[in-house]
């Protein structure tokens, strides 16, 4: 059994139905405790979301951009802070170039103990050796993934290294880079995997999220907000002005409730909200052929 820590202020289920109920928008992570985590282990393991769709392109773009940035970061030992790490299939690509040693240490940090159970039990052969850390915590609340960086950084090397790879999601919500931003420190990175918008591929990117076990996670948190989603349809779309993807549920008694959103930005978009949200980029590349991007910033100093 892994040691879990709890910290920072996590928002309860009945808090996030309530959100859900009042504004009609669902805050994702309703979904991802209990059985939600496990889920997503099947998801991220089903063939056609791992092979044919959103999640190769972001495995492959981590791959593909890894030697890079690791050259970025230097040689001198730093922390991987890894937000989200689901069933950990992003580990061993990190670790081919950028494993902690040296007193540095790999951070686990989810919402959901069960995911993070999982990223222990399907990596326990790369983490052998590791002693890693593990936190449950929100990062979309202020304050909480400051805490972790700061425990990382004492238990580990002065610098950490935050990854957020392929959560369009989490993303989606513009609270979770500022959160990074802020618990940034002079000689820290941010190393940022998400999918692109490609007007000629827009329902390839949607149909993503078509998938069984997609809906299937989506109903979870519906039910945990209150909704009977026997009662009900889905329909997937792409917002071109918000620059992302959202699933709506439409109950045709309760209203439509937007129960998922997933940013999807165009190089621009995406240059923008990262220089607005304080970082400096060192390193942005767009892979067109998976439509999406590669990116390691540093806070920017004011």
């Amino acid at each position: 059994m892994i040691k879990i820590k709890t910290i920072g202020r996590i928002p309860t289920q009945e808090e996030l139905a309530r959100i859900t109920q009042q504004t009609k928008v669902m805050p994702f992570r309703i979904c991802y405790a209990g059985e939600g985590g496990d889920t997503w282990k099947v998801l991220r393991q089903e063939e056609t979301y791992s092979d044919k769709s959103v999640g190769n392109r972001e495995i492959t773009t981590l791959q593909r951009s890894i030697s890079e940035i690791a050259k970025l970061i230097g040689a001198e030992p730093i922390n991987l802070i890894h937000i989200g790490p689901g069933e950990g299939i992003e580990i061993p690509v990190l670790f081919e170039r950028i494993k902690p040693t040296n007193k540095a240490v790999y951070t686990g940090v989810d919402i959901s103990k069960e995911m993070l159970v999982n990223t222990a039990r399907l990596q326990s052969a790369q983490l052998k050796g590791v002693k890693p850390l593990w936190y449950q915590t929100d990062i979309e609340t202020e304050g909480n993934l400051e805490l972790v960086a700061e425990e990382t950084r004492k238990q580990g090397a002065k610098r950490n290294l935050v990854c957020l790879l392929g959560q369009g999601v989490i993303s989606s919500n513009e609270k979770s880079w500022e959160n990074i931003s802020q618990c940034l420190k002079s000689g820290d990175f941010f190393y940022l995997t998400i999918e692109g918008d490609d007007i000629a591929r827009r329902d390839e990117i949607c149909a993503s999220y078509d998938l069984p076990f997609v809906r299937g996670l989506i109903s979870i948190g519906l039910r945990r907000a209150g909704y009977d989603t026997r009662k009900g349809s889905f329909k997937t779309s792409f917002n071109p002005k918000k620059s992302r993807a959202e699933v709506h549920f439409t109950t045709g008694y309760r209203g439509d409730i937007l129960s998922l959103t997933s940013y999807k930005p165009t190089p621009k978009n995406l240059q923008k909200r990262l220089i607005r949200q304080g970082f400096e980029i060192k390193h942005l590349k767009f892979y067109k052929d998976l439509h999406t991007f590669a990116v390691l910033c540093q806070k920017r100093n004011h």
